[in-house]
């Protein structure tokens, strides 16, 4: 639970060694995580943006590396959330092979499924006004948007990772906006049971 002392950690290390792989892609993550507590759109741009350069850097040693593009598809993922529409729904669609081979390559990483299924839902329930401009402007909606995948995936990391708090609210939320709202509740519930 010390995020700001691990980047700088990570941070020291990249400074003797600016290609370490772990180091690099750790201090993505990190970014990304300490960013999203702002609520200060120009501080998370700055640490989503310093994620996205980490992540992109690791992404160069191992274009192939679970961790890598896992790295990659977390910094899109949070940076679209301050884009306006159109960049926004470019960001998911660039993310999508990221998430997927992110799964496909380190499939004992829950956040990495975890993404997935939040990526796959928002696709899945993309507006009519986003799917026409997706269709329009960037080829079309992005394959793989689907509730029930989302629900899947979300599930596996659950199973992966049962004391992780956010996990159990992603699943929870897409239980309760798919009608499933005893699921929702018994996730609810056996989430309070974890020590913080």
């Amino acid at each position: 639970f010390k995020d700001s002392e691990a980047l700088a950690v990570y941070q020291d290390v990249l400074k003797i060694n600016p290609n370490h792989y772990l180091a690099l892609w750790q201090a993505a993550v990190l970014s990304v995580k300490i960013g999203s507590r702002y609520t200060d759109d120009t501080r998370k741009a700055a640490y989503f943006d310093a994620a996205r350069q980490y992540a992109d850097r690791a992404l160069q040693l191992q274009p192939e590396g679970g961790e890598s593009n896992y790295a990659v598809a977390v910094a899109l993922f949070n940076q679209a959330t301050l884009y306006r529409s159109g960049a926004r729904l470019e960001a998911f669609r660039d993310l999508r092979s990221h998430v997927y081979l992110a799964t496909e390559r380190r499939p004992d990483l829950p956040e990495a499924w975890q993404l997935l299924g939040r990526w796959q839902y928002r696709v899945a329930h993309y507006s009519l006004l986003e799917r026409l401009y997706s269709k329009l402007v960037l080829g079309g909606v992005p394959a793989g948007g689907d509730s029930r995948e989302a629900m899947l995936n979300l599930r596996k990391a659950h199973e992966l990772a049962p004391q992780n708090l956010q996990i159990c609210y992603d699943l929870a939320r897409v239980y309760r906006y798919q009608g499933s709202r005893r699921r929702a509740i018994a996730v609810l519930l056996e989430a309070e049971k974890i020590s913080a």
